[in-house]
């Protein structure tokens, strides 16, 4: 569909004019429709190498034509036109590889596969440095407020009865006055 700049500008002061008409008490969802992101998970162009994804659910939801449904890694695209994919066998068919937070059709699942990197785990090495992470701000919590490690707790224990053995045979030096 093509329009000319007239028929667009009617487009956006009407909807500008809509939204300064509407009242307070009036609750609007604002819906968001990105189809693109890169490997860090934001919302990006469809660039070669980004994850596209869109399900079945959320086109009709929209009102996306059925031809834009479609999960895999960007190869090309073309305005106004469904991407390229490179979608690997299984990425959108399997019941226990399938990769993503979704199916194809739009039931959501707990993610097991990266998309990208199918079929690789899904953040898996994120998973871990976050893991490593975690603990490191456990612990440093736990030393704000006090606590020590098993170790330094019996390397104390220690230091102390050789102090008092030390002490015991007369070894100990005495405190000066």
């Amino acid at each position: 569909m093509k329009m000319n700049k007239q028929e667009l500008k009617d487009i956006i002061r009407d909807e500008i004019l809509k939204y300064f008409t509407e009242t307070d008490n009036e609750k609007e969802e604002v819906l968001e429709l990105a189809s693109c992101h890169n490997d860090k998970g934001h919302f990006s162009k469809c660039d070669r190498q980004s994850v596209y994804s869109l399900s079945d659910r959320a086109a009709k939801e929209h009102g996306i034509d059925k031809k834009f449904v479609g999960r895999g890694t960007v190869q090309s695209k073309k305005d106004r036109e469904p991407p390229k994919l490179k979608t690997p066998f299984g990425l959108n068919t399997s019941k226990d590889k399938q990769g993503g937070r979704q199916t194809i059709k739009g039931k959501a699942i707990s993610p097991k596969r990266s998309v990208k990197n199918y079929p690789e785990k899904y953040y898996k090495e994120n998973q871990e440095a976050s893991a490593k992470a975690d603990r490191k701000r456990e612990i440093d919590n736990c030393r704000r407020l006090g606590f020590r490690t098993a170790q330094e707790v019996i390397d104390r224990y220690l230091r102390s009865v050789s102090k008092a053995q030390a002490a015991a045979d007369g070894d100990y030096p005495k405190a000066e006055k």
